[in-house]
């Protein structure tokens, strides 16, 4: 119902005009602009210096993105929809009916807007503009009273946000801090749900003074959208580092239980030193580490083709002399990788000969193989993959096919399919969400309940089995039936 009349120069549905450079996102113009000359639905005139940069937009109106016949929309410009284009004016717009923008019809044909967390449909109408919360908005929490827990490993600090996750793995520059976390919740950084998401995309933040040297539990929760794309900084990753290199440190750094959605770690930079590792968890691993129970799937990516030490897990080890462990545990990567040298699913560039990666019960779809170059020692058991490197040693090579579906177990059959990893049908296996604890040999010395028939004893682990066999299987029951107990297996 809105509309702009105006016999003048310069008429726009958001801005008449502008010397200077413009941003415009998420904008939907559905009212009616009528002017002189330099019409547009977005903007009518933008000086010949100035930019013009529109992303996750729309515009019914019946007219052209932007009404100035001598500068395009930047090169910047994305996920933009209108019914009528103007030459090259709007060569990076997407023309549509008005049938095509209402309804259903409006996630089908303008699938570059998010239609989960920021447009709604309408029956018969145009989408509107109804943003949720649940993604990252770029913050950062400013200390650990922010969070609930106290960092204990009985204890954690339990994240429910992007900020918080930004702050264990950005703003702890204590290496002396072996601080316990614990995801409570999936944790959205950015919303890869709708085509050309990048476009839109916040950046993850990097600190080289940070370096992670305690314990991040997912708990079976997803990272989704973990995003990088700069030039100017190596050692990408959710950590830039993690590890420590000391002699005394008896900690050791993990990071568990968690699945990678949508990650696009991207180094289009030149060869450098300064620039090398990129990977999707860890730039760079000192010292003890351990990734127990990563899945990276398949629609993440690393790209960094001209750089050294580029990987799924973890992009270059630097231990300087010292000793250290890298231990990779019931992991997989799916994740399209590229890098430039030293390139591998699981690792990218450990040069040094006191390195010791050990690889168990995981498997990777790779290009490339699983360790990009290890002058250490390697150590592979039960561990997979559609292409071995010359670092792979023990590692067993197994056609993409041939890992999908029920094929998984035949071909793969050394992996944990009862507690660990879970069959698809048509898809490479899952991680069981929790993991399921195998009997570890102890025997508990009592269970929860009362072994009623209204509250029977509890079972739930191997320990607490072997007590009710042994403890209960001598009685003589028959003799006094009323004093049966019951269990549960929980």
């Amino acid at each position: 119902t809105c509309e702009i009349n105006a016999t003048v120069k310069g008429a726009g549905g958001i801005l008449g005009q502008s010397g200077y450079n413009i941003f415009m996102s998420k904008i939907a113009m559905n009212g009616k602009v009528v002017g002189g000359s330099n019409v547009g639905a977005f903007i009518g005139t933008v000086s010949s210096g100035a930019s013009l940069e529109i992303k996750s937009s729309y515009t019914s109106a019946d007219l052209y993105a932007q009404g100035v016949t001598d500068r395009n929309l930047g090169s910047n410009s994305a996920n933009v929809y209108v019914i009528k284009k103007q030459g090259t004016v709007d060569a990076v717009a997407t023309q549509l009916t008005v049938e095509q923008m209402k309804g259903e019809a409006a996630k089908e044909n303008m699938t570059g807007l998010s239609f989960r967390y920021v447009w709604e449909t309408v029956e018969n109408d145009f989408p509107v503009y109804n943003p949720k919360d649940g993604v990252w908005d770029g913050s950062v929490v400013s200390s650990y009273d922010d969070f609930e827990g106290s960092g204990t490993e009985e204890d954690p600090y339990l994240i429910e946000n992007g900020a918080q996750l930004a702050f264990a793995t950005s703003k702890n520059s204590n290496l002396a801090d072996a601080s316990h976390y614990k995801l409570v919740k999936d944790i959205v950084l950015n919303d890869t749900s709708y085509d050309g998401w990048e476009a839109d995309a916040r950046g993850w933040l990097w600190n080289d003074k940070a370096r992670f040297n305690g314990e991040l539990d997912g708990d079976g929760y997803t990272i989704e959208g973990l995003y990088w794309n700069t030039k100017s900084n190596g050692r990408l990753g959710l950590f830039a580092y993690i590890g420590k290199l000391d002699s005394g440190n008896t900690h050791v750094a993990t990071v568990k239980n968690i699945k990678f959605v949508g990650a696009s770690i991207n180094n289009p930079g030149a060869k450098s030193s300064s620039l090398e590792g990129a990977a999707v968890v860890a730039g760079q691993a000192s010292g003890e580490t351990v990734f127990e129970n990563i899945y990276i799937d398949e629609t993440s990516a690393v790209n960094a083709p001209n750089i050294k030490g580029v990987a799924g897990i973890v992009g270059r080890g630097y231990n300087e002399g010292k000793k250290a462990h890298v231990t990779i545990k019931n992991c997989a990567v799916l994740a399209t990788i590229t890098g430039g040298e030293h390139v591998g699913a699981f690792t990218g560039t450990f040069w040094d000969t006191k390195v010791v990666i050990t690889a168990e019960n995981s498997f990777a779809n790779t290009t490339y193989g699983l360790l990009g170059a290890n002058s250490g020692t390697t150590v592979m058991t039960n561990t997979y993959t559609t292409t071995v490197g010359s670092y792979d040693t023990g590692a067993v090579q197994v056609d993409a096919d041939k890992m999908i579906g029920e094929a998984a177990k035949e071909n793969m059959p050394a992996l944990d399919y009862i507690c660990t990893w879970e069959i698809v049908d048509g898809d490479f296996p899952v991680l069981r969400k929790g993991g399921i604890e195998a009997w570890d040999g102890s025997v508990a010395t009592e269970l929860e309940g009362e072994g009623t028939k209204e509250n029977p004893y509890k079972v739930s682990n191997g320990a607490e089995l072997y007590y009710m066999v042994s403890a209960f299987s001598n009685v003589a029951y028959d003799k006094a039936p009323e004093n049966t107990p019951y269990f549960e297996i929980t």
